[in-house]
């Protein structure tokens, strides 16, 4: 029994590592874009012209504001903002300035790496804060319950937040854009969109940062700025 349970890990080992592999592939295979950003370490206003999707498409979003994209092709517009999507047929400064500054996205899906909760926390940042900074971040953004468990900082968080909730990961995900420093956060999620305190979400983010933020959502009942 023993050399057959042996048998049975190595053999569960070398399918994780082929799943591995075939992910690592697919990835490197992906278009290099070339690194631009700097950090401004203010808010940055955002402007945009041009067409996506084949129809025109203007937008405005003043440093350190909140805007809402509320047209057929917000998500799509986010994803140009964000630098993750190229459009050769749109002008996009930042501050009058090609370059970009540092961004935050939040999607659909949340991304992590197996690790530690300070590391998930701080994935974004060019410098890990302390501690105290980390749990102090993740508490007003409504993590004290995910900070409650006795490893603290130190608990073991699955790869992309298997075992967390929807709304921990996003807040997870907006507390990396604190702890980042981030000029700009974009988010095009439904995890944001349908979450039922999105405004409190908006108002606390912006207690920890003064960050321009740019959300690819229908606009519900906040009087917010509007792509055209």
């Amino acid at each position: 029994a023993l050399p057959l349970r042996n048998l049975a890990a190595a053999w569960d080992r070398f399918c994780a590592w082929r799943v591995a592999r075939e992910k690592a592939v697919r990835l490197l295979a992906e278009p290099t874009l070339r690194r631009t950003t700097a950090a401004s370490r203010k808010p940055v206003a955002v402007a945009l012209s041009g067409r996506i999707g084949g129809k025109a498409v203007h937008l405005l979003a003043e440093a350190g504001t909140v805007t809402r994209l509320t047209t057929e092709d917000a998500d799509r517009i986010a994803r140009v903002i964000a630098g993750l999507d190229e459009d050769g047929a749109v002008n996009l400064r930042f501050n009058g300035d090609p370059g970009r500054p540092h961004i935050g996205f939040v999607a659909d899906a949340h991304v992590n790496l197996q690790g530690s909760l300070r590391r998930s926390a701080t994935l974004s940042a060019r410098k890990r804060p302390s501690d105290a900074r980390i749990a102090g971040v993740l508490r007003s953004l409504g993590l004290a319950d995910l900070l409650g468990d006795p490893r603290g900082l130190d608990q073991r968080l699955a790869e992309d937040g298997r075992g967390l909730n929807a709304d921990q990961t996003l807040r997870l995900d907006l507390a990396r854009a604190v702890l980042g420093k981030v000029d700009l956060l974009v988010i095009s999620s439904a995890r944001f969109s349908t979450h039922p305190s999105q405004d409190q979400l908006l108002a606390t983010f912006r207690d920890l940062t003064p960050a321009t933020v740019i959300v690819a959502a229908p606009a519900d009942h906040l009087q917010l700025s509007k792509a055209e």
